[in-house]
């Protein structure tokens, strides 16, 4: 598998019926993870591609398809050729040989041979732009999120430290936060919105039965889910508190902001022993000033006493104006990894934003987290848009038997940092498509235009998922393949 013979040849209606044996057998039953890893979606699909690129192995077994095509449609071009991945297929046991960014390459070589002026292919429903062309990318900065994402094949699929210019840490691909204009945009559809934004009957109470955590769980993994993205995820003998939000709101003071749809199942006090806090930024959805506080009050009691505080680039001194002790933090950066116990948690790239206030923004580092273990691997996506960086995400820290993604606080007008429930269905299958969908991210505050249903309705009524989605406050036990669909919120 390490010497692979790859080959470009153009296809011709003649050849159509091999071309489609042959990416039936990678890829038999549709979306079907266990046949194939998914490095790329393809969107517009041309029924006959300009050519096929196959890598095959030293005996001429076929364990990769791309199919290559020249479009004159991408906006904002003047009808200019570019070179396009219409579909890419890799077979899962070609897992771990760099092979995508190989094809990759070979991809850009053939578009220039072909007098294109760019590279693009269509991951997750994202155009991605190769850096080697600087007018073009020049031209296209101006582009809304509808038309182009900018991204870099040999830069973003590196999966590398966070870079930052002056004090600003930059997310992994250019994106556009939003300025006055999307202000305008947003107070004009807030007028006009007649959504259910909150839910209008009370919702609960929840309440979590502590006595479960005195039993370790039969699998190894469960999770219990307290609303938006709090969670206690414990997993192969360890304890994981992540992003812990038990303030009344979601904001600076007390008596505004988003406020929660419903009580905490549970009093912190209440937590079992915990071994460590994850906190992926610093938005007052993840990190609530209040709960930070009570739980560094706790490090005195036994449940808390050794606990470590595990988090971002920056992140360390606000927890310990909230008064957590030094000695407990331990920032990452991205690619860094933490031991914990049996477990290696390491943070990796996200495309989001960090502040509190009107001056800080981006001066500390947000991320996801890979969580192995000896038995399990779970991804921690807490917010983010979408990138083309997750199929390496998936290919060098997967599979992962479950994958907690954002689905909630989603709308086009800010579709760079957050994915929404569809753009979580894409993202779940770059990632490898194994193992359960947890969706977070929704459920607890009212941080966007949506009805506060619409996420989860949307990502139960998609196809090819397996959803792990329990009721607030629960603990339970993830089984492989086995779905978990509460309807508490109906």
């Amino acid at each position: 598998m390490e010497n692979l013979k790859i080959t470009i040849r153009p296809i011709t209606l003649a050849e159509t019926p091999a071309w489609e044996e042959m990416r039936c057998a990678m890829w038999p039953d549709g979306l079907d993870d266990h046949a194939a890893e998914i490095a790329s979606f393809f969107a517009g699909t041309l029924d006959e591609p300009e050519a096929v690129m196959i890598a095959e192995t030293e005996d001429h077994r076929a364990i990769a398809l791309l199919e290559l095509s020249i479009r004159l449609d991408i906006p904002g071009l003047e009808d200019q050729p570019v070179g396009y991945v219409e579909g890419l297929y890799i077979k899962q046991e070609a897992r771990g040989q760099d092979l995508g960014r190989r094809l990759l390459q070979v991809s850009r070589e053939w578009a220039r041979e072909h007098n294109c002026i760019g590279f693009a292919s269509d991951r997750a429903g994202r155009i991605v732009i190769d850096r080697s062309f600087p007018a073009y990318l020049r031209r296209m900065r101006n582009l809304s999120w509808e038309q182009l994402t900018l991204g870099a094949p040999d830069s973003s699929m590196t999966l590398k430290p966070a870079e930052r210019i002056g004090k600003r840490y930059q997310n992994p691909v250019p994106t556009s936060v939003g300025g006055p204009s999307m202000l305008f945009k947003v107070i004009v559809r807030y007028l006009q919105n007649k959504e259910e934004r909150t839910p209008k009957r009370p919702l609960g109470p929840f309440h979590t039965d502590v006595e479960v955590y005195e039993m370790p769980p039969a699998t190894g993994l469960r999770v219990t889910w307290f609303g938006h993205s709090s969670s206690l995820i414990e997993i192969d003998g360890v304890r994981i508190l992540i992003d812990p939000v038990w303030d009344e709101r979601a904001a600076p003071v007390e008596w505004a902001g988003p406020k929660r749809f419903f009580a905490p199942t549970l009093q912190l006090e209440q937590l079992p022993r915990i071994d460590a806090v994850l906190l992926s930024h610093d938005h007052y959805d993840h990190l609530g000033a209040r709960t930070v506080q009570r739980l560094a009050r706790m490090n005195r009691m036994k449940a808390m006493e050794a606990t470590r505080w595990v988090t971002t680039l920056g992140v360390g001194k606000r927890l310990q104006r909230l008064g957590v002790k030094p000695a407990l933090i331990r920032e990452l950066d991205w690619t860094q990894s933490a031991k914990l116990g049996p477990l290696e948690l390491t943070a990796l790239p996200a495309r989001h934003f960090s502040g509190r206030g009107a001056f800080d923004r981006n001066k500390t580092l947000w991320a996801s987290f890979a969580i192995a273990g000896p038995q399990h691997r779970v991804y921690y996506l807490a917010d983010s848009g979408e990138w083309p960086g997750f199929a390496e995400i998936g290919r060098e820290y997967g599979p992962f038997d479950l994958t907690m993604l954002e689905i909630g606080a989603f709308n086009p007008l800010w579709a760079n940092i957050h994915m929404g429930p569809d753009g979580a269905a894409r993202t779940f299958h770059a990632l490898g498509g194994s193992g359960l969908l947890m969706p977070i991210h929704w459920g607890l505050f009212d941080l966007a235009l949506h009805a506060w249903r619409q996420p989860i309705e949307r990502i139960f009524s998609l196809d090819g998922l397996r959803i792990f989605s329990p009721q607030p406050g629960l603990p339970t036990e993830v089984f492989p393949e086995v779905e978990v669909r509460s309807e508490w919120w109906r």
